[in-house]
């Protein structure tokens, strides 16, 4: 064969190859941005889903109602669908902390370190969320192989 042959064949194959790879890098980026717009969308979701970031709510005690503890379910399970395991916790404590200060106003128990209480909760869950989203997707990834072995 002579020369315009090879080159041909080389080119061919050189193209073929990088325009696999570009779409395979573009398909993991394209899902790596889906993910993190999903987490945004769940965590920015979650504290009015929840009721937990409407103290009239948490006063008033419609947020431990039948009807709100089943908004908080589905809003945690989209939060478990997209969040890290550290985060789901923060999550689950704020809920928490929220309930029993509802319980405790309703009941006419004395708040007095409850009000505190649940503003670090909710405190730690925004910035574990914010620090999240401002994270490297790799820790997530790293998570993820590590459950795999």
């Amino acid at each position: 064969m002579d020369i315009a042959i090879w080159t041909a064949l080389i080119s061919g194959s050189v193209a073929v190859t990088a325009g696999y790879l570009g779409a395979l890098w573009g398909s993991r980026n394209e899902h790596r941005q889906w993910r993190r717009n999903e987490r945004q969308k769940a965590y920015a979701s979650f504290p009015e889903d929840t009721g937990i970031a409407n103290y009239g709510s948490i006063s008033d005690g419609s947020v431990i109602s039948p009807e709100a503890i089943a908004r908080q379910r589905a809003a945690f399970h989209r939060l478990q669908l997209f969040a890290p395991e550290d985060i789901c916790e923060r999550a689950i404590n704020a809920l928490e902390s929220a309930k029993t200060f509802s319980r405790a106003i309703r009941d006419g128990v004395p708040t007095d370190s409850m009000e505190k209480q649940y503003a670090a909760k909710m405190t730690e869950l925004s910035y574990a969320m914010r620090v999240d989203l401002h994270s490297r997707e790799k820790r997530i990834l790293k998570a993820d192989q590590k459950l795999k072995k």
